[in-house]
């Protein structure tokens, strides 16, 4: 697969800039495509609200035991690993476009499949299908956003996936616990049929007609795209084809993607990275958060508590971001999983204290789980949120960005589907409080490889980060 990026030809310049114009089209555009990062939140964490009813026998359509409740959560994880090979697979046969479609066709099948539920089949299936639609969502979204926009607004439009995927994380908590069951299917439902229709309305990809000859259309959509005339859109459309011969005089085979060193570290490092993301448990506490709260007994109510928890991750999503652009990428990813890895500890003591019938007639220890996931999150988008990605992206070399990062993505959705199998495996076999103590362990081991391997790149050109990335395998990165 022959994926363009726009924004960097391989000497690492910049390939495109567009004339002083309206970005009002843009602008629309790039909201529709984030309301998919909402219908991937939704899709995440409709579980949460919806396990304890359907494990509360008379509460739900149908009754799942221990087990089948496992299952439903781990299906989900196992579709995700799928979606970057479907999307691989279609973005350059049907176009950035059609492929966008057929996810949120992917979506509305899921929750047509969970309103249906006449047994735990149609909720596996359900389950499954989002999972491949959020799988998807990372590897296609982001190639068309960047493919639309110009270089000046592109870094803009790319940072705000984590805030509407975070409002669809809490859409699910706020909404999901005061209806009926059949309710908050129909409330899912009526969100992937809206952006649907809206995003019939955007165009395709400049970039991908103009690689299958239809550079004319490609020119037109531009002008919509930039609010400028066609004679303004025909120069930045003739730069772009440039940048797409280039790309395909150049194809990457496999052979040539293994013999580089830079390559192979920068997949070790993106591998390594997200597998610590995942391994922080961060699927687990955003799939079965209220249960997590119903287990632990908190004063405040579980679908509040789940809540507070979700309205916290907004606030992280939006101010996050901006307050540690200026520190660069390893000292976040540091101060990240050591956070972590204490709100995690506190997370499990309570259910150890818990499970040795261990009573302590406190305030703060009362409210304990509640407080400890709060920071948890905290910690959370403070750094591996997003900054494990975004180093990611920053490590592979233009011409092979969009193998490493697809192989990176498809690695860490396994990531995912293996933090739900030890969870669930340690906590039948030894208790709740060990499930969370080993993320929180590994939480500790991701901050100790993050400060031994992991290079900091703010600042660095393309050349400089190749360059480290070619030395010498050394036990300590040069900050």
């Amino acid at each position: 697969m022959n994926t363009v990026t726009p924004s960097e030809a391989e000497d690492g310049t910049k390939t495109t800039q567009a004339p002083e114009t309206s970005r009002r089209h843009l602008y629309f555009t790039v909201i529709i495509v984030n309301c998919i990062y909402f219908l991937s939140g939704e899709s995440m964490t409709w579980t949460s609200p919806v396990l304890p009813v359907l494990t509360t026998p008379g509460t739900g359509p149908i009754l799942l035991s221990h087990r089948e409740a496992s299952i439903l959560v781990r299906i989900s994880a196992t579709g995700q690993v799928f979606g970057p090979i479907l999307s691989g697979l279609l973005i350059s046969n049907i176009g950035r476009k059609r492929t966008i479609i057929v996810m949120i066709f992917l979506f509305i099948a899921q929750c047509s499949l969970l309103f249906i539920t006449l047994d735990a089949v149609y909720l596996y299936a359900g389950k499954f299908l989002g999972g491949m639609a959020v799988g998807m969502s990372v590897t296609s979204l982001p190639i068309y956003v960047a493919e639309i926009s110009d270089d000046s607004v592109r870094g803009m439009l790319n940072a705000s996936p984590l805030v509407f995927r975070s409002v669809g994380y809490l859409a699910m908590y706020a909404v999901g616990p005061f209806v009926s069951y059949f309710t908050f299917s129909i409330f899912c439902l009526v969100a992937p049929i809206l952006v649907m229709l809206l995003f019939l309305w955007v165009p395709e990809s400049p970039y991908y007609l103009i690689a299958t000859g239809r550079k004319e259309k490609a020119v037109s959509h531009l002008s919509w795209l930039r609010g400028c005339s066609e004679r303004q859109a025909q120069a930045e459309a003739d730069k772009i084809e440039i940048s797409v011969e280039r790309s395909l005089k150049n194809p990457i085979s496999i052979q040539s993607f293994f013999a580089s060193r830079a390559n192979l570290r920068a997949l070790f490092l993106g591998m390594c990275l997200v597998f610590f993301r995942q391994m922080c448990g961060i699927t687990v506490v955003l799939y079965i958060m209220e249960t997590l709260f119903i287990n632990a007994n908190v004063p405040l109510s579980s679908s509040a508590s789940t809540i507070v928890v979700g309205v916290v991750m907004v606030i992280a999503a939006v101010t996050a971001p901006p307050l540690i652009k200026k520190a660069g990428y390893k000292r976040p990813l540091i101060a990240s999983a050591l956070g972590m890895f204490l709100s995690l500890g506190l997370f499990g003591l309570h259910f150890y204290f818990q499970a040795r019938d261990i009573v302590i007639k406190s305030p703060l220890y009362i409210f304990l789980p509640l407080l400890s996931l709060m920071v948890y999150i905290v910690f959370f988008s403070i750094g591996f949120a997003n900054n494990a990605y975004a180093l990611v992206g920053e490590m592979f070399s233009p011409n092979v960005k969009a193998v490493g990062t697809a192989a990176t993505n498809c690695f860490g959705f396994i990531c995912a589907l293996l933090a739900l199998f030890l969870y669930y495996s340690v906590y039948e076999a030894v208790g709740m409080f060990a499930s969370f103590w080993l993320f929180s362990i590994l939480c500790l081991m991701a901050a100790w490889f993050v400060w031994l391997f992991v290079p900091e790149t703010k600042g660095l050109s393309l050349d400089d980060i190749q360059e480290i990335l070619s030395r010498p395998w050394v036990s300590k990165t040069v900050d």
